[in-house]
């Protein structure tokens, strides 16, 4: 199912949720909603399942409009973060509820058929007289899921589903979704706030703030390529240096970074921004050009060293290497360094800070 989202705009009284939305889903596509709460990525979801109406604009499912049709008359199926199984009712039963209570239902036996295939799909079968209190988390979710699936939707919209997971469980699921939505090949919508999520599940991301959409693309052009400085802070760790451009360049410490056509005047302020593994630190007195600073503290993240630092004008850095590279480095706290940036990227202007997801 292809979905088409036209100049949608949703307000609930004074705050305006959405503005003015345009974006594509292909059909068998899985796309991600990513932003921080207030983004407006739940109001899509609902919108784009008919739990909500629009303001303004439309939403088109295969080149028709589906703007004024029920949630039911979508064919669409849903996926909370709370699960919202049935308590009273068995594994079985919660995944087959939905073709029971459907005008065309279909026979007994068609139904026990489906409910089986679907549980064996999502790894449950021989849980299917268990109640959801005997269930873990993680199971409860996969069900929850299958019941989804058990009306065979042309779209799955699944809002926060691994919210309420610890962060093991989270990892395995979101695995098993990739390789389940290849199997199904259904079209997905997923809302989340966490990134890696977004980046590991998704065929596109598309990354929003405040109502509106900020960059769209595939994960590796979203995390080495953003559009804006929201997107570069909200995706990943960053590092955020404001300067002033002067002879057509920016400068960082002692070193010029080439602006290649950002358009800034001398005298303007700009914010380079470069990741923390995308950068190098050598010791001072080597006589090379970088932004001088004092490490304050180093933390062992398994196979990688994350070093905080200062530069001299108070400003927190943040660098992440490689074990082998900090051990012939051979750093302590206090240790004076030149950090070099190997992938900078200049915004005009003073770039706030990303909002908390």
């Amino acid at each position: 199912m292809k979905i088409e989202i036209k100049s949608l705009s949703k307000s609930f009284g004074a705050f305006r949720a959405l503005r003015d939305i345009d974006l594509t889903i292909e059909s068998g596509e899985l796309v991600t909603l990513l932003g921080p709460s207030g983004s407006g990525k739940t109001t899509l979801l609902r919108t784009i399942g008919g739990l909500e109406s629009p303001d303004s604009g439309s939403v088109w499912f295969d080149g028709h409009d589906a703007t004024e049709r029920s949630a039911r008359d979508r064919r669409v199926g849903f996926v909370f973060q709370h699960y919202a199984l049935f308590r009273n009712m068995s594994v079985f039963d919660n995944v087959a509820f939905g073709l029971h209570v459907r005008p065309d239902r279909p026979p007994k036996k068609e139904i026990a058929e489906r409910v089986d295939r679907l549980l064996a799909l999502v790894q449950m079968r021989g849980f299917e007289r268990r109640r959801p209190a005997q269930l873990s988390g993680g199971q409860r979710q996969r069900v929850a899921l299958a019941r989804a699936l058990a009306v065979e939707p042309k779209v799955l919209l699944l809002d926060e589903p691994f919210g309420a997971l610890d962060a093991q469980v989270r990892r395995e699921l979101r695995r098993w979704l990739r390789h389940l939505h290849d199997e199904m090949n259904v079209t997905g919508v997923f809302v989340t706030h966490d990134q890696d999520e977004a980046l590991e599940v998704a065929d596109r991301v598309v990354v929003m703030n405040k109502g509106t959409i900020e960059q769209v693309g595939v994960p590796m052009e979203i995390y080495d390529k953003p559009a804006t400085p929201f997107v570069y802070q909200f995706i990943g760790n960053v590092n955020r240096v404001p300067c002033v451009i002067a002879d057509g360049e920016a400068r960082l410490g002692t070193l010029a970074i080439p602006l290649n056509g950002v358009d800034a005047p001398d005298g303007a302020h700009a914010t380079v921004f470069f990741r923390p593994h995308d950068l190098k630190l050598v010791q001072t007195g080597s006589g090379t050009n970088g932004i001088a600073a004092t490490v304050r503290h180093i933390s062992v993240l398994g196979a990688n060293v994350r070093i905080d630092l200062a530069a001299d004008d108070d400003l927190p850095l943040e660098a992440e290497l490689p074990r082998t590279q900090f051990d012939e480095l051979t750093l302590k706290q206090g240790d004076r360094v030149v950090v070099i940036p190997n992938d900078p990227k200049i915004f005009p202007g003073t770039a706030p800070a990303a909002p908390v997801p």
